[in-house]
């Protein structure tokens, strides 16, 4: 990293301090991000248009609402990147992914809005972290700095971008079940591990991402490798909260921690949800969800089964998002949703 790029960025940041400051033109591309990631994402565009910045944003999902954002809609189906996770579980999840990605971030990289797009004309760039890695591919030879968007905890590969130490001998590698502090046969596994999954990324998934997209003429043939041009980023924003990890650990600066952005004050819950939460008594009430990604759908017959009569047996209430209005056998102390406003939910009730 070129210290007048940090400092650069650094500045810009600054200035979204003051309300005075001239706005800045921003590009955001994180077309393949999912929607929980888009939370995330979201509340940085937020904060950058509060502050009179202008930003572009390259996404499959429009859901930003503000006179400062331009939500560029490439109109990509993505659905077909999400594995099953009740059929692929663990780092399975992870490979089945990469077996999709070059192909997909390719076609997507191929649509014309992407194309149409000129970053030199930007003073700032976000990019989202690992499903939209050959969109580095535009960013070569671009003298715009560059800041990763990455939704959570920081893998391996990232920790490498920028010249971060990792620490396998105590800080368990995400995916593992494993937690601090590790005997010393899973120190070594854990270990392993930490080099298996930056060798699967330097020499399987970038490697096949650079390939497909050389193949169809969509990256010059010359282009840098996606660690290359990613080492360039001034920073990486990560959704994660320094003071809670386990263990401590030491980051460089350029890592930029910016947990709970997505957080708020909770609001007044639905009435109907509001009168079944509280028709729990003291037994109080357990909220059940599998997150955007997991889809209930996919879910095995005999998996709903057990989780039917587990809660049946409970003296609790149970919310349970849920992708379809009823459910065959379902207890008179579950109740379905599809949709549910979760942070209310979770900051409403003290039981």
């Amino acid at each position: 990293m070129q210290v007048c790029k940090v400092q650069l960025v650094a500045l810009l940041l600054l200035s979204c301090g003051s309300m005075n400051s001239h706005g800045s033109k921003i590009l955001v591309i994180a077309p393949l991000s999912g929607k929980s990631h888009w939370q995330f994402f979201g509340e940085i565009i937020k904060t950058l248009a509060d502050h009179g910045h202008h930003i572009t944003s390259l996404t499959s999902m429009p859901m930003i609402r503000h006179d400062n954002v331009t939500e560029t809609d490439i109109e990509f189906d993505r659905s077909p990147l999400i594995p099953n996770t009740f059929e692929n579980r663990g780092w399975w999840v992870g490979i089945s992914m990469m077996n999709k990605m070059p192909g997909m971030c390719a076609e997507a990289l191929s649509i014309k809005k992407v194309h149409d797009i000129k970053i030199q004309e930007y003073d700032l760039v976000f990019i989202g972290s690992f499903v939209n890695d050959c969109f580095f591919g535009l960013l070569d030879g671009i003298e715009v700095p560059v800041i990763i968007m990455n939704p959570n905890a920081l893998f391996t590969y990232f920790h490498d971008i920028v010249g971060n130490v990792d620490f396998p001998s105590f800080v368990p590698v995400i995916g593992l079940p494993m937690k601090y502090p590790m005997t010393f046969t899973q120190r070594l596994l854990n270990t392993l591990a930490n080099f298996f999954s930056s060798a699967l990324i330097n020499f399987y998934y970038h490697p096949s991402v650079e390939k497909a997209c050389k193949a169809a003429g969509l990256c010059p043939r010359d282009m840098r490798s996606i660690q290359d041009i990613a080492a360039k980023s001034a920073f990486i924003f990560i959704n994660n909260v320094q003071a809670l990890e386990t263990p401590v650990r030491p980051y460089v600066p350029a890592v930029i921690h910016a947990g709970g952005l997505n957080c708020r004050p909770a609001q007044p819950l639905p009435e109907d949800l509001a009168s079944w939460i509280e028709g729990s008594g003291d037994a109080g009430t357990i909220y059940f969800s599998l997150g955007s990604i997991v889809k209930p759908k996919d879910m095995p017959e005999n998996f709903r089964e057990v989780f039917v009569k587990v809660f049946s047996t409970l003296p609790q209430r149970v919310i349970w998002k849920w992708d379809e209005a009823s459910m065959p056998g379902l207890p008179p102390n579950v109740k379905l949703a599809k949709w549910l406003p979760q942070q209310d939910i979770l900051g409403a009730w003290d039981s």
